[in-house]
């Protein structure tokens, strides 16, 4: 039976995603133009023994771990589930923004998805496997950003991503307003959250160059999708470019980045599959169905329901 998250642990991811916000994981330092040139800092990843890596930029949004800067050498098919391609010569009119959806029956009509051959864009969670990070469990999606790898073309912003389950495939939306996203089914996870209708966070990234590689890996928790059967449907949106030319790379604002998709390529969303070749589970990965058998997903709720309450009582 499909269910959705119980309303005490959606009221507790609700409660902390009233925020607007520019999360900066370019790798670089940036100058906000529409904020009086307001510096803002990139977050890199520490490593065991506070030892910064210069390379790999890691943040935790709405519970979710984003890391950038992980070509392992592992991009391509056999490794992720290739789900759909992003044009910026796609139906939107948005210029340098894209945006769009998996669909089993392929492109969209009003988005800037592609499924080009090879792809097949329906999703279920019968198919997904669920990966052990330090002892929680997360489902992966991968990102090729496609960007050059150079000059002030090479960042891109995340403007949108969410996850939304339903028991039947995701329709053909002949609307492409951000309000009609409601008919693709329930909002699991949500760059922004659970409760705000109107999205403000973007992530400003940087791009490795070219297609291929492994640009950024969203790890979303598992236990967003406990409660639903393995028949039930997945659905991911996403869109990119929003930021534009609002950021510079001096404190004058006179040397602006262009964080659209200008000058670059397809984006590509991928599931991270937890199988190999032989339909075997590499180590550290269960199928996602199995969510509600484990064990830390029982804990991590009591946890989060004891915090809500320890909150309550201190007010």
């Amino acid at each position: 039976m499909n269910k959705q998250l119980p309303s005490c642990l959606l009221a507790l991811f609700c409660a902390s995603t009233s925020h607007a916000s520019i999360i900066n994981m370019s790798g670089i330092t940036v100058y906000d133009t529409a904020n009086n040139n307001a510096q803002l800092n990139s977050e890199f990843f520490y490593e065991a023994g506070n030892n910064p890596n210069p390379d790999l930029y890691r943040n935790t949004i709405q519970n979710a771990i984003f890391t950038t800067n992980v070509d392992d050498g592992s991009s391509g098919s056999g490794t992720y589930r290739d789900l759909y391609r992003l044009s910026d010569s796609g139906n939107n009119n948005n210029g340098a923004v894209v945006s769009g959806y998996n669909r089993e029956d392929g492109a969209n009509t009003v988005f800037d998805t592609q499924s080009p051959n090879g792809f097949f864009p329906g999703l279920t969670i019968g198919e997904m496997q669920m990966k052990d990070i330090n002892g929680t469990f997360y489902v992966e999606f991968a990102i090729d950003l496609n960007e050059p790898g150079n000059g002030s073309v090479e960042y891109i912003s995340l403007d949108r991503f969410g996850i939304y389950l339903s028991n039947s495939a995701a329709p053909e939306l002949t609307d492409n307003s951000h309000n009609s996203l409601a008919a693709l089914g329930t909002l699991a996870w949500n760059l922004d959250g659970l409760a705000g209708d109107d999205p403000a966070t973007s992530v400003l990234l940087p791009a490795s160059g070219g297609s291929g590689t492994d640009d950024l890996i969203i790890s979303i928790p598992a236990m967003v999708f406990s409660g639903w059967d393995s028949s039930t449907h997945v659905t991911v949106f996403s869109e990119f470019g929003g930021v534009g030319e609002r950021f510079s790379e001096n404190s004058n604002g006179n040397q602006l980045l262009d964080f659209g998709t200008n000058g670059g390529g397809n984006e590509d969303v991928a599931f991270a599959k937890g199988i190999d070749n032989n339909n075997l589970l590499l180590d550290g990965y269960r199928p996602l169905e199995d969510i509600d058998a484990v064990p830390e997903v029982s804990s991590s709720l009591l946890s989060l329901l004891g915090l809500g309450l320890l909150m309550r009582r201190r007010r």
